[in-house]
């Protein structure tokens, strides 16, 4: 059911536009479909991409009205200092701003909502008392992916704020769901953690779509060939999956495959990855469009660390027909079948065995990506997510 002519209120951390990376495509694409039928407006926090005013102007002309507040990082890591200890997790103080709260108590004042839409637990706090019904589009269990992610941080210091965060977040996460009509997750194992945490709480799975006029497969998917990596290559995690590949990976592949060569794909890489460049491992920074080379690859090689949330490269990949190998928390939220539309791999061997044979065998390949595309029209394209989002804001107003 389609819902319209709704007051509908936007607040996010990150702002929608552009729309890189999977949280902010996810926000673009859902605001798109909202304003087409509802009154949107949208106040963000600008924490490191900068909100140009084009960018403004690109979700004027689909009718969204925006207010951006930029975050003054000295003040964010002071506020989180000073007030966490008794208070707030550290990314929920992080993100204190009078101006932005003022600005939502001002809209509230003039303005009569129908919806609240929150995305993201960083600007929970700021919303979480407005007299209206409200949706957390919380995605991933922070605290179970803090817990996840402190054990394997090489950085002393990372690894005990890690920690610590884990603990505040699991009383904070439990709490403010309370605040919320509904809480959404992207996968099911984000659901169930969020549920040990509150089981009151009403809790559905929004997973992530994918335009898949833009992701879709090559004219000449029998000449595809080598391996890639895509992600943010200043995001931490992915420089220990790289680490990976090439350290522990990349070898086995290329005793059998001496030809293949590895392509690492993403936005502001650290020096690390212009150091292990080579004419074998090739890095390509910034790129305007990772599908060309999706399309042209035999494997798209994922060993994932951590354990929430969903890896939109992985369905992005998918939704070229681009084979995927990937890790078991890499397939989290993913309706896959090991050896049907993608390859689930555990142990280094496996990863090399299943490129391997990806890579020998053309059939193999095209039968694997044929199926993760057909995977993606079924579960992820947008008109499907649309209809679940629509569902969920019709349960909470009738």
């Amino acid at each position: 059911m389609s819902v319209k002519d709704l007051n509908i209120l936007y607040t996010t951390a990150h702002y929608p536009y552009p729309p890189i990376g999977g949280d902010r495509s996810k926000q673009y694409y859902l605001l798109k479909h909202l304003a087409e039928n509802n009154n949107v407006t949208v106040v963000s926090l600008d924490k490191g991409l900068e909100v140009k005013s084009e960018n403004i102007e690109e979700m004027k002309k689909i009718n969204i009205d925006s207010y951006v507040f930029k975050i003054n990082h000295t003040k964010g890591y002071f506020n989180a200092a000073l007030f966490s200890p008794f208070g707030n997790p550290l990314e929920i103080e992080f993100f204190r701003n009078p101006g932005f709260r003022n600005k939502i108590k001002e809209l509230t004042g003039n303005i009569k909502f129908d919806l609240v839409i929150n995305y993201f637990l960083r600007t929970a706090e700021l919303v979480k008392n407005i007299n209206s019904k409200k949706i957390l589009l919380s995605e991933d269990c922070r605290s179970y992916y803090q817990a996840n992610t402190y054990p394997i941080s090489r950085n002393f210091r990372q690894k005990m704020i890690r920690f610590y965060e884990s603990k505040k977040l699991r009383k904070y996460e439990s709490d403010i769901m309370n605040y919320f009509d509904v809480t959404t997750a992207v996968t099911q194992t984000d659901l169930n953690e969020m549920k040990k945490l509150n089981p009151n709480a009403i809790i559905k799975i929004l997973t992530n779509g994918v335009d898949v006029e833009k992701y879709k497969p090559g004219n000449d998917n029998n000449n595809r060939k080598d391996i890639i990596f895509a992600g943010k290559l200043d995001f931490w995690l992915n420089r220990l999956i790289v680490e990976r590949i090439i350290n522990k990976i990349l070898p086995g592949i290329k005793k059998v495959h001496p030809q293949v060569k590895f392509h690492i794909i993403g936005a502001n890489p650290e020096k690390y990855f212009f150091r292990v460049q080579n004419e074998n491992i090739l890095l390509h920074p910034n790129v305007k469009d990772v599908v060309p080379y999706m399309q042209s690859s035999a494997v798209f090689l994922n060993p994932h660390i951590g354990g929430s949330g969903i890896q939109n490269k992985n369905l992005e990949a998918m939704s070229c027909g681009c084979a995927v190998v990937t890790s078991e928390s890499g397939a989290n939220g993913i309706n896959i079948k090991s050896g049907y539309n993608c390859f689930i791999a555990v142990k280094d061997y496996d990863f090399i065995n299943c490129t391997n044979q990806l890579i020998s065998d053309t059939s193999l390949r095209n039968f694997i990506g044929h199926n993760a595309r057909e995977l993606i029209l079924k579960e992820h394209k947008w008109d499907v997510i649309y209809n679940s989002m629509d569902n969920i804001i019709t349960s909470i107003l009738l």
